[in-house]
């Protein structure tokens, strides 16, 4: 009688947690009731398809929330955490995200045009083929974040931290990164027509087969980068670092090169280039 007994008592608790956790929680009935929900306790939320358009979540605790395909468009999350959150083609449209902290948080195919994103820690997040342009990415952190496939086209990310970050196949025409940190950058096969890398750092950085035409790379950092076939028509050099970088089979016509640092550097020819 008594294992009977335990084993309905075993069965009981179980089914309690089940419906505890199933039953949405009062902060997500507040969010969802009245589109707010500024500072609220959302952690492992299940808030998948919702419809959050210009929601005030500024602050709120979102770590491991799912939010997949949620409509955030113009939503508040100022300095939200999202950490581990999973927010796969969600519309982050006009959103605000300044001083949040998604860290590897996954936003596969996000939109996140004309987004405000300054100061937010993105460290590993997957932002594989997701839309960002005319985002505003200033001092944000990127390190190590996947950026594959991705448009970044005329963002501004001034003082970002790009480095070790994964952005092959990227159109990032007309961005601004000046001052970047992007050490061991992956852009190969980027499109990134007439971009601001001014004093970007750029050690070590892979830009193979990359189209950098009409790029300014003004007193940037080039040492040891990988610019093999690369596109470097009208790119702008000057006062620039590239010791030991591999220009072989680039693209250099028009290209300006006055007072730029090509000592060991590999010339589109082959050619290793003399230190004076």
């Amino acid at each position: 009688m008594r294992c009977h007994i335990w084993a309905l008592s075993t069965v009981l608790l179980v089914l309690t947690l089940q419906n505890a956790q199933a039953e949405p929680s009062k902060y997500v009935r507040q969010l969802l009731g009245s589109n707010a929900c500024s500072e609220c306790d959302l952690r492992y939320a299940e808030l998948t398809g919702a419809e959050l358009a210009n929601a005030n979540l500024a602050g709120a605790y979102m770590v491991g929330a799912r939010l997949a395909r949620v409509d955030l468009s113009g939503a508040d999350l100022t300095s939200a955490l999202l950490m581990q959150a999973d927010l796969p083609r969600v519309d982050l449209t006009g959103a605000i995200l300044s001083k949040s902290d998604a860290e590897g948080a996954n936003l596969y195919a996000a939109t996140l045009f004309k987004a405000e994103l300054a100061f937010a820690n993105l460290r590993g997040v997957d932002l594989t083929e997701s839309e960002l342009s005319y985002a505003n990415l200033a001092a944000s952190d990127f390190t190590g974040a996947i950026l594959d496939a991705s448009f970044l086209s005329f963002t501004n990310a001034r003082n970002a931290n790009l480095t070790g970050a994964s952005m092959r196949r990227v159109r990032i025409d007309r961005a601004v990164l000046d001052n970047a940190r992007m050490q061991a950058v992956d852009l190969t096969e980027a499109r990134a027509l007439s971009v601001r890398f001014v004093g970007a750092d750029l050690r070590r950085s892979t830009l193979r087969d990359a189209d950098l035409s009409y790029s300014h790379f003004g007193n940037a950092d080039l040492s040891a980068a990988n610019l093999s076939g690369a596109d470097l028509t009208g790119a702008d050099f000057r006062g620039a670092s590239l010791r030991g970088a591999d220009l072989s089979g680039a693209q250099t016509g028009s290209a300006l090169f006055d007072g730029a640092d090509l000592c060991g550097a590999t010339m589109p020819n082959g050619a290793v280039n003399q230190c004076l």
